[in-house]
């Protein structure tokens, strides 16, 4: 069988404070090249600040100094000279008018148009995503996405891709599952300064998200001696949520721990009573998965894809509903035998979404579209 030549657009890979897009990048092209079943090649604009497991990727680097240029006019002609089998974009847009090859772009959800814009940015900022939206949603040999939620959502958002797009899913690192010595989490509680016993959160702070509700929850447990641990980076929303902090009268049982370095990840996913995702809506929801993988026990809103993700193994509370997550609380931080189960349960399902067991669908979807001008009928019953 002839090797297939995936080229990955890993501009998000180069985060140097990763979330969901880069944590995507990152665990695809790792996962691709433990998999042997491909070649792959990084295409990127400026250095990759990428862990160990994609520094033996091959790379290769866009120079021109005009965005436009560099995606529509640069790319085809490295692809061309490459022989590259597949394109694939991994972080919403970023695919050429044309390319030589077939492509892939991976919508993670229709987000940006369901909800306000947190930060408009420049008139030039929002036509330049508009027309990139555009480009990749036609242009796309394959839509991919990470959940049958997102899916209804972007054929809702583009009809004309209904019969393109496919959920091939999102996978979490190995990492998570391999379990936390007790030394490591005691280093990691006294270095940070966590509670004894806390309910964690790791994420972003927009208000989407949805963390004013979760501290008002905490306020509302009659549990005066369990913390709050608040794990991302706040950046412009610290003031709302101090306020809201300030306000639910937690200020001695919150600790907000600002960007959390991805080694500490699975310690503290570990070390916390449980985790709960608290948003109000998610394509996806991979600090969950995270979580259940590392053995906490988790809680999740109704918003988006956060109980399809999930799969029964958390409980979930309506979003935004105070009283119902606060009760949610108070049963798994007292009830021994729920928290047991939640934890089997939740491992259960994190096994489900591996990156091993994820990464064969993309490689059979890459296989697939090798030499394709459309889309085969084959590749729904292999990705099932």
């Amino acid at each position: 069988m002839s090797r297939v030549l995936v080229c990955l657009l890993a501009d998000a890979a180069c985060d140097a404070r990763p979330r969901g897009l880069a944590r995507y990048t990152r665990g695809l092209g790792a996962a691709l090249l433990e998999s042997g079943g491909i070649d792959v090649a990084l295409v990127t604009h400026g250095a990759l600040r990428a862990p160990e497991a994609l520094r033996a990727a091959r790379r290769t680097s866009l120079t021109a100094r005009r965005e436009v240029v560099r995606e529509h006019v640069e790319l085809p002609r490295l692809l061309a000279r490459d022989g590259a089998s597949v394109l694939h974009a991994p972080a919403n847009r970023g695919l050429p008018l044309w390319a030589p090859c077939p492509t892939v772009v991976t919508r993670h959800d229709v987000i940006e148009r369901m909800f306000p814009p947190d930060q408009r940015g420049s008139l030039r900022s929002r036509l330049r995503m508009r027309y990139a939206d555009a480009i990749a949603m036609r242009r796309a040999t394959v839509v991919a996405t990470v959940s049958q939620t997102s899916r209804v959502d972007i054929v809702r958002q583009w009809p004309a891709c209904a019969r393109r797009t496919l959920v091939v899913g999102e996978g979490v690192e190995s990492r998570f599952f391999a379990g936390v010595s007790t030394l490591d989490a005691q280093r990691l509680r006294q270095r940070v300064a966590l509670p004894r016993t806390f309910v964690l959160y790791v994420g972003g702070y927009e208000p989407r998200k949805d963390v004013t509700t979760l501290i008002d929850a905490m306020a509302a447990c009659r549990f005066r001696d369990v913390g709050l641990v608040l794990a991302g980076s706040m950046g412009t929303w610290r003031e709302r949520i101090t306020r809201a902090v300030t306000a639910a009268g937690l200020t001695d049982r919150v600790r907000a721990l600002d960007f959390v370095d991805d080694d500490d990840l699975p310690s503290l996913y570990a070390t916390a009573s449980c985790f709960v995702c608290p948003s109000r809506y998610e394509g996806f929801g991979l600090p969950v998965i995270e979580a259940m993988a590392a053995g906490t026990p988790a809680i999740v809103s109704s918003g988006g894809a956060l109980p399809e993700i999930s799969g029964g193994a958390a409980p979930v509370f309506p979003a935004g509903d105070v009283a119902a997550l606060a009760e949610a609380l108070e049963r798994l931080l007292t009830e021994p035998r729920l928290t047991a189960t939640l934890i089997e349960h939740g491992r259960r399902r994190a096994e489900e979404h591996r990156w091993e067991r994820v990464v064969p669908r993309y490689v059979s979807l890459y296989r697939q579209l090798t030499g394709a001008a459309i889309l085969p009928p084959a590749i729904r019953p292999v990705l099932a």
